[in-house]
């Protein structure tokens, strides 16, 4: 999302513009080495891209304009189809003559302007002012952030690898005032230079066309000769508003860094929302192994940049409507993890041993990943010899065996401090998912392993309710031992314990109450 719009001060110094010897000078750009210093991301194939790294795409792919278009037309191309001679502009039907194999999507501006959402989110860790320029740009101001990654350079040539990994096809530059890291980026100029002569000299070169002029003014320009930008600034400001508007010189004035440009800068989300359109439909469920793996290497650069962690995380399938008659649900799986994650592994694996539990009913055309479960990684110091870790791996475990079994197949025995054996555990289905903090019930576990006071042993079967013995066992081994409730409790109960052998050779946990009756209340193994 986008945030107020904000502005920054002008520039306070300048230096000579770049000029051959005889010609008078216009400022541009300051000296200072602390100036604000600006980077523009042009996409320079986004629809493509976002389509080809969701499926892995490598033959010729090309985005058309919408159905809704009396003839549609090829609006970009990736490099396989590029190579087969089909261009920009190209009609559908001549470029389906010369590669019938093409495959075709329709562009969706909305799937685009969330893909570059997604992009300014991730460009945050490089820098905290961000203007999306949309359908296909990313404005940043990185002069803050040059020592921080070891100057400019060093930080061209990390943006430009994180992007490439992520199969962004990308051209960049760096200016001193927005317009022109734009302008120089649009027109593939960019290099890591913050030289104000050598940024000056390429901005001036630049054709018109590039410059987002005001609506006309460029071909205006154009039939009077004027090609570069440098030819439009050699004209006093005064003749060229007077004879091609106003608003020119303003545009000119922005470009030079001499009155401000606001920009709108963007507000990152708080949660994790991401979504991978398909250029073919996926029927099988392994197709969904490459996308799957992309939306959780995302999930966990978030949670890295912001030191969180999650314990859950909802995967949604959206399906091919097949009948206009019938309206297939998309399907919902909501993943859940025994213990926080920050990192893709464990979360991967659970949602593959999901999808090994579902059959899809109709072909999948989209997939979306969302986590608003987030706490703060835990930085606590941990004891080398504790049990930790071994605690971690049971509950990783156990989130496996939840997500190929299904949540309520899954169950564990609760311990309680209570003095009575049948109220002392009970069984549940449901797990402790606190993330990096010890849960009460992990604490009462504890207790159930220590020995008792008295020393005596306790079976680990009981019987609901207890079996009533017509007589008393022949051989008593160990008791009694007294068990009583205390004098507030509504139920008063006195039981004296016997641990005894039956004539069979097994042992029994038996008691006899205050009426002298003896009941079995549990079996040893």
């Amino acid at each position: 999302m986008l945030n107020s719009q904000t502005s920054y001060p002008l520039l306070p110094e300048v230096t000579k513009w770049f000029r051959a010897p005889g010609t008078h000078h216009v400022t541009l750009f300051p000296r200072r080495a602390d100036h604000m210093l600006w980077l523009y991301i042009q996409f320079i194939s986004l629809p493509v891209d976002m389509y080809q790294r969701a499926t892995a795409q490598t033959g010729p792919l090309a985005i058309v304009s919408p159905p809704s278009s009396h003839s549609p037309r090829i609006l970009s191309t990736n490099l396989n189809a590029n190579e087969r001679g089909i261009k920009q502009g190209m009609t559908l039907h001549t470029a389906l003559c010369l590669e019938p194999a093409l495959t075709c999507v329709a562009h969706n501006e909305q799937l685009v302007h969330e893909q570059l959402l997604s992009l300014a989110e991730w460009a945050y860790h490089y820098s905290a002012s961000i203007t999306p320029f949309f359908p296909d740009g990313l404005l940043l101001e990185v002069g803050s952030m040059r020592r921080l990654f070891g100057g400019l350079r060093s930080l061209w040539k990390t943006l430009s690898e994180d992007l490439s990994s992520q199969d962004f096809h990308h051209q960049m530059a760096t200016g001193f005032t927005p317009l022109a890291a734009r302008i120089l980026a649009c027109s593939n100029q960019g290099s890591p230079d913050e030289n104000p002569e050598d940024l000056a000299r390429a901005l001036g070169g630049t054709p018109l066309h590039h410059c987002f002029l005001p609506e006309g003014c460029a071909e205006k320009l154009n039939r009077v000769g004027i090609n570069q930008l440098r030819q439009v600034l050699d004209i006093p400001r005064y003749e060229l508003g007077k004879r091609f508007g106003h608003s020119l010189c303003l545009h000119l004035s922005r470009i030079l860094g001499e009155i401000g440009d606001p920009q709108h800068l963007f507000k990152p989300p708080e949660r994790f929302h991401r979504k991978l359109a398909f250029c073919h439909d996926i029927t099988d469920k392994s197709g969904l192994l490459f996308p799957l793996n992309r939306l959780f290497s995302e999930l966990e650069i978030f949670l890295r940049q912001r030191q969180l962690c999650t314990d859950q995380v909802e995967l949604t399938l959206v399906h091919r409507q097949t009948s206009p008659d019938q309206v297939l649900p998309d399907l919902v799986i909501t993943i859940r993890s025994a213990t926080a994650q920050s990192q893709k592994g464990e979360l991967l694996q659970l949602a593959l041993l999901r999808l090994d539990t579902i059959h899809l009913n109709s072909p999948v055309t989209r997939i979306l990943l969302h986590a608003d479960r987030l706490f703060e990684v835990s930085n606590n110091q941990k004891d080398l010899f504790s049990t930790e870790q071994s605690g971690r791996d049971k509950m990783q475990l156990v989130s496996r065996l939840q997500a190929r079994l299904g949540n309520d197949k899954v169950s564990r025995l609760i311990v309680r401090e209570d003095h009575q054996p049948e109220k002392a555990g009970y069984i549940s289905t449901c797990f402790p998912r606190k993330p990096n903090t010890k849960s009460a019930n992990s604490a009462t576990s504890h207790a159930w392993n220590r020995p008792t006071t008295t020393g005596v042993q306790r079976p680990l079967l009981l019987c609901d309710p207890p079996c009533l013995l017509k007589h008393p066992p022949a051989q008593i081994l160990q008791g009694p031992e007294r068990i009583a409730t205390g004098w507030w409790t509504p139920d008063k109960m006195i039981r004296d314990y016997y641990i005894a052998r039956f004539g069979s050779g097994n042992i029994a946990w038996i008691y006899q109450d205050c009426k002298g009756e003896w009941f079995i209340h549990g079996w040893f193994s």
